[in-house]
């Protein structure tokens, strides 16, 4: 079967038009402020926060090499409008009070639980955003 250039790109407009983003569609999340996001099943686990920090940074995935750690707030919200796993998972926000503890968000039963504080040694799941 031989598609002609005029019906690819009827049908990528038409891909568009629903919402649908053609390129790495199943990898990343584009949340309502334009952020985008690997997909809840390429968290990684057990990671520091300085390693968290090192792997969003080093990180190549879905065609892009400029992901990092959400701070807090992005993540709070990105948990908020979407069903996340299980797990505590790191922010790049460091603890006002104490710089060798930053702030993660725990989730159970699919929504946040807790926003709290630990020690950037302990390990925690890690998401990154761009």
């Amino acid at each position: 079967m031989v598609i002609s250039a005029k019906t690819l790109i009827f049908t990528v407009v038409s891909f568009l038009a629903l919402g649908f983003t053609p390129l790495f569609a199943e990898e990343t999340v584009t949340d309502s402020s334009g952020l985008i996001w690997q997909s809840r099943s390429d968290v990684e686990k057990n990671k520091t926060w300085q390693q968290a920090l090192s792997h969003c940074e080093n990180l190549t995935y879905a065609g892009y090499s400029d992901w990092r750690l959400p701070n807090k707030n992005e993540l709070a919200s990105h948990f908020r409008s979407k069903y996340a796993n299980d797990g505590d998972y790191w922010t790049s926000s460091t603890s006002y009070s104490d710089n060798t503890s930053a702030w993660y968000i725990e989730i159970q039963y699919h929504h946040i639980q807790n926003i709290l504080v630990d020690k950037k040694s302990n390990t925690k799941y890690v998401i990154c955003v761009r």
